[in-house]
């Protein structure tokens, strides 16, 4: 016999109760309103060891899990010479960085993309502005935009990862770096 749709709250090892609050790492116990809890996800630059943070609110009836270690950003090039920044990642003194870069790209006119994983080791020392140890170790995947048209790099007190325009083709980027960190 089947049991599809059936829904029975004695049933299973949470002892006969519906829930009644959902507590994260952070916020309080959040209860529901008109029976619901809301579930939101976002990410930020915010160093963690776990990767992941759950926030409540409980005057909104909302938990936020959040990937932490991590920034995005897009940009598109338009022609040659555009360069565009896509994400701009502060280094924090005293630091040492295993960052990661994935990197997309596609041409407007669908005849061109462009894909990069790019890792390297980072550091901030002293007061100092933001160093590459060694080379930034990169892989790529290109089919009509050779050459590779992004790559991450330090700037002052910065990793920076830019896309740069080719005279052939408009292309939307979009890259996630990932980090983890020691002081």
């Amino acid at each position: 016999m089947s049991q599809a749709g059936i829904i029975n709250v004695s049933g299973g090892g949470g002892g006969g109760a519906p829930i009644e609050t959902i507590t994260g790492d952070t916020g309080g116990a959040v209860p529901p309103t008109a029976n619901n809890i809301n579930l939101l996800g976002g990410n930020s630059s915010a160093n963690n060891t776990l990767g992941i943070t759950f926030a409540g609110n409980p005057g909104t009836s909302t938990i936020t899990g959040t990937l932490t270690n991590r920034a995005t950003g897009t940009a598109s090039t338009v022609s040659a010479p555009d360069v565009e920044t896509l994400i701009t990642f502060p280094l924090a003194d005293n630091t040492v960085y295993q960052i990661t870069v994935d990197i997309v790209g596609r041409a407007t006119n669908k005849l061109g993309n462009v894909s990069a994983h790019e890792t390297g080791l980072f550091y901030r020392e002293g007061g100092g502005g933001a160093t590459i140890t060694g080379t930034v170790d990169s892989s790529q995947e290109l089919k009509n935009l050779a050459p590779f048209l992004a790559y991450t790099s330090v700037s002052g007190n910065n990793v920076v990862v830019q896309a740069f325009g080719t005279a052939t083709y408009n292309v939307n980027w979009y890259a996630v770096l990932t980090f983890i960190q020691v002081s």
